[in-house]
């Protein structure tokens, strides 16, 4: 546990012998691709040298011994190995955070989560894991009252937010998203979250990037500019900056024909946001189920609502959600009043088949996306098209 044998146990999973070879070799790759998730690098590989005195670590070209890496590298791969090397036991770290950074704390649990079959248990004063669903967080504190150590569950949002203040974090000190991704609701939320994953499986929500909404109309009381003095009168606008310095914005056009224009709202949210740094999507199309094949929808609509029959428009400023009738009886009365947009989108994006739809303008707009939030987790682009 001390990391004293650490070399010589690697070396034995890097060159087992016949009779553990498929059970050691299995553990050493996931020790590797517990490094690589970690370290969000896919050239990284651990090196034993012949002598076992240390262990080196290749990144793309470069191979440098694990001690000239920073303790922050050297705990994640111990903590690797040893989660690796059990299977369903408890294991107690301390304090992580102590040499990872936030993004790599959440990826090491993460990568526990997902990969390994252990349960842990850490101590952290750290804020960075309070807001992650795969936490189960206990607040341990001695209290002279009740003569002795208490235990708690923190179950709500709230009771996490006050163990936060009783660790003595103020709102303003919380790390934040290196990302936002506003959307008008829930349904824009699935589309948009697939096309990112689909286009870069290493953004992930929650660690690289947030998504908030701000619904339709509530639009026009949002801002991109910061008042730079107290006594600016922000009154008046809901400021995004302040809530994350990297917001990109989707917008629904709503035009109902290649000749209309963005309303002023729009023009101005979208000019305040791209002045700041920000990017803006505004749909080619009507709505942004309009980026979803005619096909596609329709089969979406069949699943999510089986006793409709829509009929839908190709055009792309045509509304997608005005003409579902039932495939028998009166048509005013077949009409859905309040489609399920949510399971239509999921429908939609579970029939995708693992690509970027080639519909308008939408590969460039989540390749703009998606280099924008890559640039802001300080991540390398892709090689290859778009979603290969």
């Amino acid at each position: 546990m001390s990391g004293k044998g650490l070399p010589g146990m690697l070396q034995a999973l890097q060159s087992p012998s016949a009779d553990r070879y498929r059970e050691d070799i299995r553990k050493f790759q996931l020790i590797n691709q517990f490094m690589k998730d970690v370290l969000e690098d896919s050239t990284v590989e651990i090196l034993v040298p012949y002598n076992s005195k240390t262990v080196h670590i290749q990144v793309g070209d470069r191979v440098l011994p694990l001690e000239n890496l920073g303790a922050g590298v050297s705990q994640i791969l111990l903590i690797a190995t040893i989660a690796s090397l059990h299977n369903n036991a408890l294991i107690c770290i301390e304090e992580p955070e102590t040499n990872l950074n936030p993004i790599m704390l959440r990826k090491l649990v993460r990568h526990l989560n997902l990969r390994t079959s252990n349960m842990y248990l850490m101590t952290t004063h750290s804020s960075n894991l309070l807001d992650d669903p795969s936490v189960a967080i206990l607040q341990v504190e001695y209290d002279s009252d009740y003569g002795g150590t208490q235990v708690s569950k923190a179950l709500t949002a709230s009771q996490r937010a006050r163990i936060a203040q009783h660790l003595g974090y103020r709102a303003s000190d919380l790390i934040q998203s290196n990302a936002i991704v506003w959307v008008e609701g829930p349904s824009d939320r699935i589309y948009v979250n697939h096309w990112i994953s689909t286009a870069d499986p290493r953004l992930i929500e929650g660690a690289h990037y947030s998504v908030m909404f701000y619904g339709g109309r509530l639009l026009a009381h949002l801002t991109g500019e910061v008042a730079d003095m107290p006594e600016q009168n922000t009154e008046e606008f809901i400021q995004l900056l302040p809530i994350n310095r990297n917001p990109a914005i989707l917008i629904d056009s709503d035009k109902r024909d290649a000749l209309t224009l963005i309303n002023a709202t729009k023009w101005r949210v979208c000019s305040e946001v791209e002045d700041k740094g920000g990017i803006s999507w505004v749909t080619a199309g009507r709505e942004i189920e309009n980026y979803v094949p005619v096909d596609i929808f329709v089969a979406s609509v069949q699943e999510a609502h089986p006793s409709v029959q829509p009929q839908i428009e190709v055009s792309e400023f045509s509304s997608r959600f005005q003409s579902f009738v039932k495939s028998s009886g009166p048509a005013e009365a077949g009409k859905i009043r309040n489609p399920n947009k949510v399971i239509i989108a999921e429908k939609a994006c579970a029939m995708s088949s693992g690509e970027i739809w080639d519909v308008l303008d939408l590969r460039q707009k989540v390749e703009e996306l998606v280099s924008y939030l890559q640039a802001a987790n300080h991540l390398d682009p892709l090689p290859g098209p778009l979603g290969s």
